[in-house]
């Protein structure tokens, strides 16, 4: 009896170990997505262009538990091909989806399976990797939940925001590269000297010329809506006061970066960042980039409305609305009022409320009260403490191997990586000093409200989610005995050219990162923009070293700020090539990216012809883009056609004075970048009084943003041309230039000047007149004037 007893426990045992061993396996998740055109209208304007996944945009939903095998059969429908890259999720290098690098495309008609294990938890997404094939709907969410799930809500939402346009994106980058500030009139957005001098910025604008950076540009793109999970507004039904929610939202813009707000400035609870769990920080405000995912955790207030939660583009032209509840009255977002583009700090962006309830704007400089510049002082002493604290921190300490990401041991900074804790680490970077100062509304009111942070009055004060309030569940410290290497990383790039590198080279110009398997890589970003860039790494997570010491959050997207300094660090521990870029998609295509590629780590030399083969059917940063313009005035006439190509400008410009058959003249110039400075070569000919005549010179841009050319022509005329464009007010612009010419060895020599007063009527058209003046150092002054047209082509 005592042996069959034995026996049966024994058999229980191995029953119930066999049962636990493929629970914990996990289940092989099948998913079959079909790409697809599809006709859509999200503004009242039906869009053909567009693409989507199993017929939806936002595609569906796919979700998985931590252990799980995903087996996702992706079909092509299209007339071109396609591919789908899994952002965030640690997959083998051959399943992440960029084509080229890591796959092959996906021809029309053509299957391709991923196959690749779920090894951890949280929100991330999925998209297309395929020239712009994001922008037109091809994203969609991936949940990864975990099965002891640390909080428990009584809903889990998933927010896709996105932007929108009904213009074919292949025409938006054709538009941007046409003329960076392209969009400028869609967006109503019109900095000028005069409204500088009306928001007491003369001084900002004038150092923004002076530097050569202009004025603060916030998105590139004018959009035609903005969406939370494909619609502009929407009702969560469902959900009741008092219900406790878990929103977990997604950055799936292509160039958009949003403000995120919950009612009337209500306060929520951020518990984790790109996936990965963060200790829970209470913030009323999130800027969020693209690629960025944030998981919020806040409860349904009791109330008779229902509660909006809002994404607002940063250019402050429109937003998404999510509604939980299903009270048609409902307690608004707030609204925001345009920033001010002449301040070179992002920071001060969010401050811009329109506070409902009459109350007033506490970023206002007249709105600050004796108490609030007292308690500002004494909250700047206790930032300048904690940071000196965290700059001075030692990273020590054996931890258990996280099975997420696989990192452990202990770390101890040297002096030099002190300092960089000290001074980079906490978004320190080249500013107005009066613009660094923390203010009242974005400093941590958690110790004072935190009984009653949702009430009106503290709803009112802006705290802004900043990266260095997160802080990581786990010790995220490498073992010190990785090697470790640094790796400077300057972001460039401007709108007038549209190209955007690293170091001063695009993606064409310089690929690749080369790292070594088992080494830790410090990478510090230095932002040299005026643009916001959120850069992204596939295949790794990172450290963020934000000042919270072993405790730094990891992210696989770090937004770097206009001027600001930001250090990640990665431990290089998942062999193969991997895409790393900016992930405005336009910025990506025109050259800020590279492939990290582990050293001694060949590509198949399939996919490597599969590149040859059809690399050239899409456009890149090297590709060729060109310009029209047209100037027709009843005294002036010129035809103007460009081309960029890479750091290479092409150009022929036709003129003709007066309508004077024999004042015409054509110019053609060809010019190359040097480097990453605004310094070209030029050489061309020209065509004048009936003779050609070769060419050769500089260019260069001068302080004040003024254009200077020198070049000698072959007939020995010198020639010096200076032009500037001076933005007056709204859409009235004056563009100047100035030309010296003479004969070397000769006495003689010519002034002209030309003026342009026109006014923006369309994106296209500008009306205005022309006025042009030459002088003779042996004849009288001449004038000339007449009204007309510019278009661009």
């Amino acid at each position: 009896m005592y042996r069959f007893m034995d026996s049966l426990k024994v058999t229980f045992f191995l029953i119930f170990s066999i049962f636990i061993s493929f629970s914990s396996y996990g289940k092989e998740i099948t998913y079959h997505l079909v790409v697809e055109d599809k006709t859509v209208n999200f503004t009242g304007e039906e869009v053909k262009h567009a693409l989507a996944i199993n017929d939806s945009i936002p595609a569906p939903t796919l979700r998985f538990k931590k252990g799980d095998k995903a087996v996702i059969h992706v079909t092509n429908k299209t007339n071109e091909p396609t591919t789908i890259h899994w952002h965030g999720i640690l997959v083998p290098w051959n399943m992440d989806g960029p084509a080229f690098s890591n796959n092959k495309l996906i021809q029309v008609n053509e299957t391709f399976t991923f196959r690749f294990p779920i090894r951890h938890t949280g929100t991330y997404w999925y998209h297309s990797h395929t020239d712009l094939q994001e922008q037109r709907g091809l994203y969609g969410a991936i949940v990864i939940e975990d099965s002891r799930p640390r909080f428990h809500f009584d809903h889990d939402i998933v927010a896709v925001i996105s932007d929108w346009t009904n213009e074919k994106p292949s025409q938006v980058l054709a538009n941007l590269k046409k003329e960076g500030e392209y969009y400028s009139y869609k967006k109503k957005f019109f900095p000028s000297l005069l409204d500088a001098v009306l928001k007491s910025s003369f001084k900002d604008f004038l150092k923004g010329e002076w530097t050569g950076m202009g004025v603060m540009d916030l998105s590139d793109v004018g959009y035609d809506a903005f969406l939370i999970n494909g619609k502009q507004k929407s009702f969560l039904s469902k959900i009741r006061p008092g219900d406790r929610v878990r929103l977990r939202v997604i950055n799936a813009g292509s160039s958009t970066h949003f403000y995120l707000n919950l009612g009337n400035h209500r306060f929520f609870k951020v518990i984790s960042k790109d996936g990965v769990d963060v200790q829970p920080v209470k913030v009323n405000e999130i800027f969020i980039g693209m690629g960025e995912t944030y998981d919020l955790s806040f409860t349904v207030p009791r109330t008779k409305k229902s509660l909006e939660f809002r994404a607002t583009a940063s250019d402050i032209t429109g937003y998404g609305s999510l509604i939980f509840g299903n009270n048609r009255d409902y307690e608004k977002a707030p609204d925001f009022v345009k920033p001010n583009p002449y301040k070179m700090d992002h920071e001060m962006h969010g401050m811009n409320h329109e506070m409902s309830h009459g109350s007033q704007n506490h970023s206002s400089k007249n709105s600050k009260s004796k108490k609030d510049r007292k308690h500002k002082k004494h909250e700047k002493n206790k930032m300048h403490k904690s940071h000196k604290m965290h700059g001075e921190h030692k990273m020590h300490g054996k931890h258990k191997m996280n099975e997420k990401h696989k990192m452990h041991g202990k770390h101890k900074m040297n002096e030099k990586h002190k300092m960089n804790e000290k001074h980079k680490m906490h978004g320190k970077h080249k500013m107005h000093k009066k613009d660094r100062k923390p203010n009242s509304a974005s400093m941590n009111h958690e110790n004072h409200h935190s009984q009653k942070s949702n009430s009106k009055k503290d709803r009112n004060l802006k705290k802004q989610l900043d990266y260095k309030m997160l802080k990581s569940t786990k010790k995220t410290n490498y073992n010190v005995k990785y090697p470790r290497r640094n790796i400077h990383l300057k972001l460039n790039g401007n709108m007038g050219s549209y190209n955007w590198s690293l170091n001063g080279k695009t993606f064409s110009e310089e690929k690749y990162i080369i790292v070594r398997e088992g080494e830790v890589v410090r990478i510090h970003f230095k932002n040299e923009t005026m643009m916001t860039h959120p850069m992204h790494l596939h295949g790794h997570f990172f450290r963020v070293l934000n000042g919270q010491g072993n405790n730094s959050p990891l992210f696989h997207t770090v937004d770097v700020k206009p001027f600001e300094e930001v250090t990640i660090e990665v431990y290089m521990n998942e062999p193969g090539v991997w895409m790393f870029h900016c992930h405005n998609l336009y910025h990506m295509k025109m050259g800020m990216a590279r492939l990290i590629k582990y050293e001694n780590f060949k590509r198949p030399t399939d996919l490597i012809e599969h590149e040859k083969e059809f690399s050239g059917n899409f456009r890149k940063d090297s590709s060729l883009f060109l310009k029209t313009e047209l100037f027709l005035f009843t005294n002036y006439s010129e035809l103007k056609l460009g081309a960029k190509k890479g750091k290479y400008k092409f150009s022929i410009k036709m003129e003709m004075k007066e309508y004077e058959f024999d004042a015409f003249k054509v110019e053609s110039k060809i010019s190359r970048k040097w480097k990453g400075i605004p310094f070209r070569f030029i050489g061309g000919a020209v065509y004048k009084n009936k003779k050609w005549h070769g060419l050769w010179g500089v260019a260069y841009i001068l302080p004040l943003l003024i254009d200077l050319e020198v070049f000698i022509r072959t007939d020995k005329e010198l020639k010096v041309e200076l032009e500037k464009e001076i933005p007056l007010w709204s859409r009235l612009n004056l563009e100047a230039e100035y030309k010296f010419k003479m004969k070397l060895g000769h006495e003689h020599k010519k002034h002209e000047v030309e003026a342009f007063l026109d006014y923006q009527v369309h994106d296209r058209l500008k009306l205005g007149i022309y006025y042009r003046t030459e002088y003779e150092s042996d004849e009288d002054l001449e004038h000339s004037i007449g009204a007309g047209f510019r278009a661009l082509f």
